[in-house]
C-alpha cells in the first residue's frame, strides 16, 4: 500500500510538473521577500524551490520569531520557527499551492516583518 500510493505521488509530481513550478515560483517568492534582507534585523532571506528561510539576527532575534509566528496566526498564516535558536522563520508550502494563496502568505510575512520590526525596536 505505501509503495502505490509512494508511486501515485510521484506520477503526479511528474504530470503536474511540479518540480519544475516549485522553482519558478520560488523563484519569484525569493525576489519578492528580497527586499526585506536590506532590514537590519534580518540576517539572510535564502530558499531553494518553495522552500524558504528568512533568518534574524541580533540578540532579540528569537523574539522576532516568536512575534511573527503569533501575528501570522492572527491574519491566517502558519509560519514554522527553524534554527538552533528559532531565529528563522521557514515556508514550506505545498507544491501545488495556487498562486494567489503564495503571494497574499509572501505579502502577509512582509507586512508583519515591517510592523514586528517597527513595535520591537
Amino acid at each position: 500500500m505505501a509503495a502505490a500510493a509512494g508511486l501515485a505521488t510521484l506520477t503526479v509530481i511528474r504530470n503536474e510538473h511540479l518540480v519544475e513550478r516549485a522553482a519558478t515560483l520560488g523563484a519569484r517568492a525569493l525576489a519578492m521577500l528580497g527586499d526585506l534582507a536590506e532590514r537590519p534585523e534580518i540576517r539572510e532571506v535564502r530558499g531553494r524551490g518553495l522552500m524558504l528561510a528568512v533568518e534574524f539576527q541580533g540578540e532579540r532575534a528569537s523574539e522576532h520569531v516568536e512575534h511573527l509566528i503569533r501575528r501570522g496566526l492572527e491574519r491566517g498564516l502558519y509560519l514554522h520557527p527553524a534554527g538552533v535558536r528559532h531565529e528563522v522563520i521557514r515556508l514550506m508550502p505545498p507544491l501545488n499551492v495556487p498562486e494567489p494563496a503564495l503571494w497574499d502568505g509572501i505579502g502577509i510575512l512582509a507586512e508583519i516583518i515591517e510592523e514586528v520590526a517597527r513595535v520591537r525596536s
